[in-house]
Order: C-alpha cells, then structure tokens, then sequence
C-alpha cells in the first residue's frame, strides 16, 4: 500500500476573521506546498480497474490510468509541457485538440488492445495509435508504464506527434518525415540515453545506411526498431550539430538561420524544396552525410 503524505494545518483553509497578514501568508504557503506535494507523489488512493480509472486533463492532454489521479496529472504537465516545441517547428499556432493518452495497466493489456485497435501497433515500441474505439469519438495514444516515467514521457510523446501530424489539415507527411520528427522529439527527453543507445547499434552493427533509412515502409520500422533511435539522433544531428544545416541564433535570441528546419516546413506545408542544400545532402551527399553522422554520434566529429 502507498503511504500517505499530508501536512497539518494548524488552520483552515479559509481566511478567518481577523487573520493576521503574517499568518495569511503561512496559510497560503502551506496551501501550496501540500499542492505540489499531492502532485510529486503517488497519494495513497483505492484499486481501481479500467472501467474506473483516473482521469486528468491539463490543458490539451487528458491522461485515464488506474494508477493514481497524481500521476495521471503528472504526465498531462508535461506532454502539454512538450507540446509547443513540436507544434513550433511542425505547424505554428495549429491546435489539433484534445489529445487522449491511455495508459494500461499492463504489457498484456496494452498487447490485446493493440491487436484489436491499433492502427499501428508495435509493442517493441511502447505506444501506437489507435483505430477509433466503438462507443467513442476519439483515438486515444495507448501504452503502458514500463517502469520508468521518462520511457512513458518519451513513448507518450512519440504517438502525440504522430497524432498531431495526422491531423494537420494537410495531413501526415511522408513516413521518414512523420518518423524523424516523432522519434526526434521523443529524444528530447534523454538525448544522451538515445546517442548511447546508438552508439550500441553502430558497434554491433545494427544501423541501415541514410539511404534505407529514408525509404523504409512502416513494417521495417516495427522489425527494427533501432532505426526510430537512428533516425530521431539524425534529425537532432542536422538540427542542432552539423555546422550547415543547424539552427543559428544570435546573442539577442534572433534567428539567423536554419536550413534543416526551412527544409522540414517546406515539406510538410507542400513546398518546393528542391533547391534546398539540404535537398542535395539528403539526396546526392549521403555517403559524406552517413560518415560525418557515424562521427558525431561515436564522439569523434
């Protein structure tokens, strides 16, 4: 059973008459610090099972868990949180609106549902999409706890970009662009853990070559799912690292360039990019892009 943490007060939580200002502000402080200590931690709350599971809504994310209304309030901060980086660099001011995240109890849970409902589902993965579930008018993000709230918070937010993209009024964008963006900001919540990570692929010799990488249909991902961690390094590599491709800002926070970013909004808003220099890497230089990309990632560019 989880422990239940509590502070006493020594006074109600209204104003009384005659409250002095000094006690007025322990008061508030009190109130606020047992606020944020209901939302650290798992408070002590009854089993539920699904069909009375926790909801939480903060802002665009509503979370349903059965494990507690604390946690589930926990992980709607932060996708909401994450959700104007993507919604920046993919669709400026687009609102795709509510964004429902179920978390099952279970891997077993999370596998027959999947193999019901999943639009596209990849248990090697952690989360999919979801076909619309007779009885409800949306398509929930599903997955489960692993154990480690940051692997939820990076699953979460991989089917959260995929969702947003699709509905765009344009649509999702080609699978490597779809897969990039939502592997890249997947890594946003550990970008060391995902250059470790493959780091190991390259040593055991478990990376595709940029070329495949940007032609692989949807079931090469799911049989190799490394290639998610290789793509997503990838785009944080032109992104933010190669020197004529990353995002450029001046000391007063001005953009001064950023020709990965003007590459991926001229494809995703219909554009033609075909003069982009980062056209011709991605097309022409990909032996040059492949050897500076294996460098930087094993620490030696």
């Amino acid at each position: 059973m989880r422990t239940l943490l509590f502070l006493v007060f020594c006074s109600s939580g209204l104003a009384q008459a005659g409250e002095s200002a000094y006690d007025r502000v322990v008061r508030t402080a009190l109130e606020r610090a047992q606020s944020e200590l209901e939302d650290s931690v798992d408070i002590d709350v009854a089993e539920v099972d699904w069909a009375n599971a926790y909801e939480q809504t903060v802002g665009r994310f509503t979370v349903r868990t059965v494990r507690s209304p604390a946690f589930a309030r926990r992980l709607a901060q932060r996708q909401d949180a994450m959700f104007p980086r993507y919604q920046t660099l993919i669709e400026p001011g687009f609102e795709p609106g509510n964004m429902v995240v179920w978390v099952l109890p279970s891997i077993d849970d999370y596998n027959e549902f999947g193999n019901r409902y999943g639009a596209e589902h990849s248990s090697m993965h952690g989360s999919f999409l979801t076909n619309e579930i007779p009885g409800t008018n949306f398509e929930p993000i599903v997955t489960y706890h692993p154990g480690s709230e940051t692997q939820l918070d990076m699953w979460i937010t991989h089917g959260a970009v995929h969702q947003f993209l699709e509905r765009r009024p344009r649509g999702d964008p080609d699978l490597w662009l779809s897969e990039g963006l939502a592997s890249y900001f997947e890594l946003n919540w550990n970008l060391d853990y995902g250059k470790q990570a493959l780091q190991n692929y390259y040593r055991r010799g478990r990376t595709v070559p940029t070329f495949s990488l940007l032609r692989q249909g949807i079931g090469e991902y799911q049989a190799q799912p490394e290639s998610l961690f290789q793509i997503g390094m990838l785009f944080s590599y032109l992104l933010n690292h190669r020197e004529d491709t990353r995002t450029v800002i001046d000391e007063n926070g001005k953009v001064v360039r950023q020709p990965f970013v003007d590459y991926l909004q001229g494809l995703l808003q219909g554009r033609d990019v075909s003069a982009s220099p980062v056209n011709s890497l991605l097309g022409q230089n990909l032996v040059t892009l492949d050897n500076d990309f294996q460098r930087f990632v094993m620490g030696n560019g």
